[in-house]
């Protein structure tokens, strides 16, 4: 295998990512997490590292980037560091603007915005607003594999604040 090549990275980052989310999973389910601190956070470290990598083979990806928001945001859970989750944010600016038709990478700008306070309601709304916007688009252009689910519209409703909680 080319070592300079992208998908390699990718895999190990994408791999790394599963594992980071996973224990930001299991930590949320359980109060205290004896012994696991240390680890999750040379995980966390791993996978921001593996992304890095990724991202140094090929920055025009969106995907890259959108992963990579991923794993700091999960990072930032793990190692309670709120810049982790300002730069998380920044990273899904990045890939919107590389792939601005991407319905999933609007959701989850509007869905971080959203958690992440108040100061950014504004921003918010005006991603999720995009977010109906581009699902209006593909059910007019039938991109089933696109679609919203319920739940997501109803995320997006909520920030927006067409709905109500």
């Amino acid at each position: 295998a080319d070592p300079q090549s992208v998908t390699p990275r990718q895999r190990m980052a994408e791999v790394l990512s599963y594992r980071l989310s996973e224990a930001v999973v299991l930590r949320r389910a359980a109060t205290e997490r004896i012994g696991m601190d240390e680890a999750d956070r040379r995980l966390a470290d791993e996978a921001l590292d593996a992304c890095e990598n990724l991202l140094f083979a090929d920055r025009r990806n969106s995907f890259s980037y959108q992963l990579r928001a991923e794993v700091r945001w999960n990072a930032s859970v793990l190692k309670s560091e709120d810049q982790l989750r300002i730069l998380a944010i920044q990273d899904l600016h990045t890939a919107a603007a590389l792939y601005p038709s991407s319905v999933a990478v609007w959701y989850e700008l509007a869905e971080r915005l959203a958690s992440a306070g108040f100061q950014h309601n504004d921003a918010a709304k005006a991603a999720a607003e995009r977010v109906l916007q581009l699902d209006q688009v593909n059910h007019t252009w039938g991109h089933s594999d696109r679609y919203l689910t319920d739940e997501q519209r109803n995320t997006v409703r909520r920030i927006t604040g067409l709905r109500k909680e």
